[in-house]
């Protein structure tokens, strides 16, 4: 699954912490997110498209981002983030279209989603 892409590897996620993960989430997560997280949970890897780089946020950070992220709340109400690129890009499964779930990748200090907004993936398996 990772194909020999992850530079920094973390121990997988708990079942409990990808339970709690799926109960908030206010989409369907791929399977293969969730199979990323048992496999670590968190940690870093290359992307074959720009940004290039991608960190895998734990399960229990995504989970707090869901449950208590106001700002994305607000400003991105329809973006599942499961990663940086390391820096100001999260990296986002994208709610707008169902039922695939494009990746995105958008800067996260800026609410411009218009002109923000940039593809990675038709959806988290590709």
């Amino acid at each position: 699954m990772l194909d020999g892409r992850v530079s920094f590897k973390k121990d997988g996620a708990r079942e409990e912490a990808i339970n709690r993960l799926s109960a908030v989430a206010t989409i369907p997560l791929p399977a293969s997110y969730l199979t990323l997280l048992r496999c670590s949970n968190g940690g870093e890897g290359l992307l074959p498209v720009d940004p290039w780089n991608f960190c895998l946020e734990p399960a229990e950070l995504a989970t707090l981002r869901q449950c208590g992220g106001k700002l994305f709340k607000q400003f991105l109400p329809n973006f599942f983030v499961v990663g940086t690129s390391g820096g100001d890009e999260a990296i986002a499964l994208d709610a707008n279209v169902p039922p695939s779930y494009p990746v995105v990748r958008f800067d996260m200090t800026s609410c411009n989603l218009i002109e923000n907004v940039k593809r990675l993936s038709a959806d988290f398996d590709s």
